[in-house]
């Protein structure tokens, strides 16, 4: 399908046409035979693909409500997502205009924010890059022949990893062995938290394990990531005595024959109440696991706390990128170095030498 200009606008579909009558200068609106326009079809359609892809709620909801969003924003202004084009203006004009909305919307926060003050560079990028993904994605599949006003629009500077911040090896050794593995919760928790910090996988990587990516051998058990980040598909070792606790956890959960468990179960359950009980623990679930034990509802810093305790351990840097996933072994050397950053090798020596023990010396 696409959107033809001229006089009147046009719907063309392979199968034969649909007149769409659109006066120059407005915004499609309509679509006679249907209860959604154009543009909702457009969304609808990449954002089912962008679901099927990802296969992470997270995601999923970043992308509807940034578009969403920006639809809004566009409107206010008296624009949509596509046009046809006024009789006045130029097409080069028109994707100026939207890209210059873009670039105010990227740098708004939302009404009712928590977060005060600008709008991150990594959030704007993010914001870019995901009305990039949708125009780019109508003009692939035909919804549009209006471009990409997104190209248009640089985005802001980045420095690498800048708020990577890992738990320090023994810290991360302490948490874990301050859960009580004997109550439900307890031992979920725990053997959750385990996974993410031996595997270094991501959060939604990790929610989206069900028994089938369980692979028990002999000698050893993997994980199978079926999908991750770039569309990569990732396996991981678990040692013996991991296995042993996901294995504790889930006959806890589904009872002590796992034999004739169904393939779809999920590794993670909610625990919540009666209404979400036995249902897959999500982003929010798995956040608010981290926030309890690990003080941060970011669960980024598993990943971070992976990286230093290999390293730690004396692993080499290509196994670490091997094991993050990265493609190159300079971004696994930005990334530890960023993590790296606070490190002060001579910070007793200083404390020493300003002599701070005489005012408040160790109890």
């Amino acid at each position: 399908m696409r959107v033809l200009k001229g006089e009147r606008a046009t719907l063309e579909k392979e199968e034969g046409q649909v007149l769409i009558p659109v006066a120059q200068g407005e915004v499609i609106t309509g679509y006679p035979g249907a209860n959604a326009s154009l543009v909702d079809q457009a969304i609808a359609a990449w954002l089912h693909e962008k679901q099927h892809l990802s296969n992470s709620e997270k995601t999923f909801i970043a992308y509807r409500d940034t578009l969403t969003d920006f639809r809004e924003f566009l409107r206010e202004q008296r624009y949509d997502l596509f046009w046809t084009l006024p009789a006045d203006k130029s097409e080069r004009i028109i994707r100026q205009t939207i890209a210059l909305c873009a670039q105010a919307f990227a740098n708004t926060r939302a009404q009712g924010a928590r977060r005060k003050g600008p709008v991150r560079p990594a959030t704007q990028n993010q914001r870019y890059a995901i009305l990039s993904s949708f125009y780019q994605y109508a003009n692939k599949r035909g919804f549009t022949e209006c471009g990409n006003p997104i190209e248009l629009v640089d985005r802001a500077r980045v420095k690498p990893f800048e708020q990577a911040i890992g738990l320090e090896p023994e810290d991360a050794k302490d948490f874990l062995h301050d859960i009580d593995p004997h109550t439900t919760s307890g031992l979920r928790n725990m053997t959750l938290l385990l996974v993410l910090m031996v595997t270094g996988r991501r959060a939604n990587e990790v929610a989206s394990l069900r028994w089938k990516h369980v692979l028990l051998g002999r000698k050893k058990t993997m994980l199978h990531f079926e999908r991750c980040k770039g569309g990569e598909e990732l396996w991981s070792d678990l040692d013996p005595a991991v296995t042993r606790v996901l294995l504790a956890w889930l006959h806890h959960a589904y009872g002590g024959d796992l034999t004739n468990l169904d393939p779809e179960a999920p590794l993670w359950i909610n625990l919540a109440n009666d209404t979400h009980y036995g249902q897959p623990l999500g982003y929010q679930g798995i956040a608010g696991v981290c926030k309890k034990y690990l003080g941060t509802s970011k669960v980024h810093i598993t990943r971070h706390t992976f990286a230093l305790l290999l390293q730690e351990l004396g692993a080499k840097l290509t196994d670490i990128q091997r094991l993050l996933g990265h493609k190159n072994a300079a971004v696994t050397s930005l990334y530890l170095e960023e993590l790296q950053k606070g490190d002060n090798p001579f910070a007793s020596q200083l404390a020493a030498f300003l002599d701070i023990t005489v005012t408040f010396p160790q109890s």
